[in-house]
């Protein structure tokens, strides 16, 4: 993709540790196809997702001091994607990621939320994706703001310290959190925002926003919504 080329020149001609991440998200994500180079022509032909470069890409930015990336490298140590059964590391996977999160990177507590979650933990998450994106000092991406609506629409519990809690406020607020997601395509989380949002437009009968978010998300490369476009090419009852 131009996108990949572009950063693999970055990563590769001046070192510059944030193209190094995005190169190992886009191999991550499959949208590194065509990539290599005259010394690796196998790579020409049949690129798609690659977790072991991925994982070399994301080390080679978190030494240099990229939080995004040594986020990241910590789910890879943890679950052994990318870098193998020998190399895989729990304990120090866990840390990368705790370290990521208490310095309020975005990328960290998505990470840590995403394993709060899979605890049954939802009011935890929400709990740490709503103060990272209340805090004005900390920059917040598109997974997150998923995160945080996901947690919203799907889960509700937000606090109300007035007792005077609405199911129904919880699901708006998360419908805009997905909003803004996918006003920050193509960043990740913003293809799972434009999916979730054709789902709920689905649900409430307006086949126009539905048919608008298909769009997003097959553009994006959300599998789901690209297969969902090529079935009923984008019409909604």
């Amino acid at each position: 993709s131009q996108r990949y080329s572009y950063f693999l020149e970055q990563a590769q001609s001046i070192g510059d540790l944030r193209a190094q991440h995005s190169v190992g998200l886009l191999l991550w994500n499959g949208f590194a196809a065509g990539y290599g180079n005259e010394e690796t022509p196998q790579h020409n032909t049949t690129a798609s997702i690659d977790p072991e470069a991925s994982a070399k890409w994301h080390a080679a930015a978190a030494i240099q001091g990229n939080i995004d990336a040594v986020a990241v490298l910590g789910g890879c140590l943890r679950t052994g994607t990318g870098v193998g059964k020998k190399c895989k590391n729990i304990p120090l996977g866990w840390r990368c990621i705790e370290f990521a999160a208490s310095v309020g990177n975005p990328s960290g507590i998505n990470k840590k939320g995403a394993m709060m979650e899979s605890n049954d933990d939802y009011a935890g998450a929400r709990r740490l994706y709503g103060e990272c994106y209340e805090d004005e000092t900390k920059r917040v991406n598109a997974l997150l703001l998923f995160n945080l609506g996901y947690c919203l629409v799907v889960h509700g519990g937000r606090e109300d310290t007035n007792n005077n809690h609405n199911r129904e406020d919880d699901i708006l607020a998360g419908i805009e959190l997905w909003k803004r997601a996918v006003d920050l395509a193509p960043e990740e989380g913003s293809e799972e925002a434009a999916w979730f949002l054709y789902q709920h437009y689905v649900e409430k009968g307006d086949g126009v926003m539905a048919a608008k978010f298909l769009g997003v998300g097959a553009n994006l490369g959300h599998l789901d919504a690209v297969l969902e476009q090529r079935t009923n090419g984008g019409w909604v009852k």
